[in-house]
């Protein structure tokens, strides 16, 4: 419905109204530009008045195309200036864009298929970063979020988001979405403390007994008794189901496992529970064995334990940090200086195991996994005053 073209105040400019539609008082106007690039000649219609074009914006358009034109750089006809203005927008991905092609691409193909990352994604770093474009994140932004962190405090957890987000920048340049990781320079916020760490005797006596008078939420007191006594991984403690318990035996499905994805270790793992564990799980229900103090269909976060322990170091009278993991890595010491093998509490852990053999092998081990167990928790029992140390039988290591 538009009429005749119309010469516009300037050179290859046009337009023609619509002989109807309306712009304000005048009658809407539709615009296109001609001109000649390699003595080729393009007419292309730019748009209407009514959608924001003007011959004073048709003309910049006309220059930048004749500029490039004989500069031989950048676009040169309208459809290459469209062209690379949604190749510019196709870069301006989002963070939460970039962190579902990172999970889906890359952190998928990982032992534990991206769940460690994904948790410290949805938890630390999608929240403040999700709906920023991946160019505004800079060095400073990445500064502040490690900070912030690390005054949980979770100086390790602010560690690995540094790592995390490094990775995923790279990735991001990788796939062309940015040019720059903002993370590169930036060193580690926190020391870590040496991974050989365990507790004493003493320290064992101390936080077990600390854990009575400490300001902890009563799942977690439980998660952290547990791993002691079971040496599983805090995250598999954390999300235990009561589904997962038949009578004296604990089984973590696959899914929850971190060598889940190891492709010798696709099977379940099975626990033996001591009497000493089955009263710290206390009566078979349904659903989280330790639910969340906030929401009891979600588990207890990894950052609430790590704050926990900060908070009551004073309380369990021991001076030298520790983590969760670290209970894990006592209970297993205490076990091979109680005479269990190396090779039955690798099986009570579930460590990855390489090799041909590791297929073949599709023993579960219960018995030797029983035998450790019952010899941890006779031992940790004398260590608590519950038993006395005479009663405690020592295995010669096989």
């Amino acid at each position: 419905m538009a009429g005749v073209w119309k010469k516009g105040k300037n050179q290859g400019i046009r337009y023609r109204e619509h002989k109807v539609r309306k712009n304000g008082v005048k009658f809407d106007r539709y615009y296109a530009v001609r001109f000649k690039v390699d003595n080729k000649d393009y007419e292309q219609g730019m748009g209407w008045a009514s959608e924001g074009w003007n011959e004073e914006k048709c003309l910049e358009v006309l220059r930048e195309l004749k500029k490039n034109a004989k500069e031989g750089k950048g676009p040169k006809t309208l459809k290459e200036k469209r062209e690379e203005v949604k190749r510019k927008e196709e870069r301006e991905v989002s963070f939460s864009s970039l962190a579902e092609e990172y999970l889906r691409h890359h952190a998928s193909q990982k032992k534990d298929g991206g769940k460690s990352d994904k948790r410290t994604l949805d938890a630390d770093i999608l929240p403040k970063w999700g709906n920023l474009k991946v160019r505004d994140i800079n060095r400073r932004k990445v500064v502040s979020l490690l900070d912030e962190i690390k005054s949980k405090p979770a100086p390790v957890l602010a560690n690995r988001t540094l790592a995390l987000v490094r990775k995923m920048f790279n990735f991001g340049i990788q796939r062309g979405i940015l040019e720059n990781n903002p993370a590169t320079v930036i060193q580690r916020p926190a020391v870590e403390y040496p991974k050989e760490r365990f507790l004493s005797e003493q320290e064992i006596k101390s936080f077990w007994h600390g854990l009575d008078r400490a300001d902890i939420h009563e799942s977690i007191k439980g998660i952290l008794r547990l791993i002691l006594v079971t040496g599983q991984r805090p995250s598999e403690v954390r999300e235990m189901r009561h589904e997962e318990i038949d009578g004296c035996w604990w089984t973590i499905p696959v899914e929850r496992l971190k060598t889940g994805h190891h492709k010798n270790r696709r099977k379940a793992h099975r626990v033996f529970l001591s009497p000493m564990a089955l009263e710290i799980i206390g009566p078979v229900k349904k659903g989280l064995v330790f639910p969340g103090p906030l929401n009891s269909s979600n588990p207890v976060g990894e950052a609430s334990i790590t704050q926990a322990i900060h908070r009551n170091m004073e309380v369990f009278q021991i001076t030298e940090h520790f983590t969760a993991h670290d209970l894990r890595r006592t209970a297993a010491t205490m076990m091979t200086k109680s005479g269990v093998s190396r090779f039955d509490v690798s099986r009570i852990l579930n460590h990855a195991e390489g090799g041909v053999t590791s297929i073949y092998d599709q023993n579960d081990y219960a018995s030797e996994k029983e035998r450790g167990l019952k010899i941890w928790s006779c031992k940790l029992a004398a260590i608590l005053g519950d038993q006395k140390p005479d009663n405690v039988i020592e295995f010669r290591r096989r």
